[in-house]
């Protein structure tokens, strides 16, 4: 059972670092984008409610495509995204609607990633030996 669970671990861990390479080779376009909304999402567990914000960004490509969307970061700290704020973002050209908030998404897919393949691998390694 042990096993099945860093597998798991290795698993997301390099799906998360694969996307975020992916990322990083698409999204090549860098513009300003500005927040016109903030989304809040409600996470509930045992002990606590949760709200998650998530900035609605929108910026103009290149290409004259006007895009409107949900950035992939979010915040529980209500005061870090405000409406106006200006973020920078990089985009795919091919495919303006793929975009990474500078700095933010790209670190953590490849971060987090690179740690989960790390302990995955550890404890598989110490399993067998």
């Amino acid at each position: 059972m042990v096993i099945v669970v860093y597998l798991l671990i290795l698993v997301l861990g390099a799906f998360l670092f694969y996307s975020g390479l992916k990322q990083a080779r698409n999204c090549t376009t860098e513009t300003n984008a500005t927040i016109v909304d903030i989304e809040t999402t409600r996470s509930r567990d045992k002990n606590d409610r949760r709200r998650n914000r998530y900035p609605v960004v929108e910026f103009m490509a290149d290409n004259g495509q006007q895009v409107h969307k949900r950035a992939d970061v979010s915040s529980q700290n209500r005061n870090k995204y405000q409406v106006g704020e200006r973020l920078t973002v990089k985009y795919n050209p091919q495919n303006p609607e793929e975009f990474i908030v500078k700095g933010k998404s790209l670190a953590f897919n490849l971060g987090v990633g690179a740690l989960m393949v790390v302990f995955g691998l550890i404890g598989l390694i110490t399993r067998f030996m």
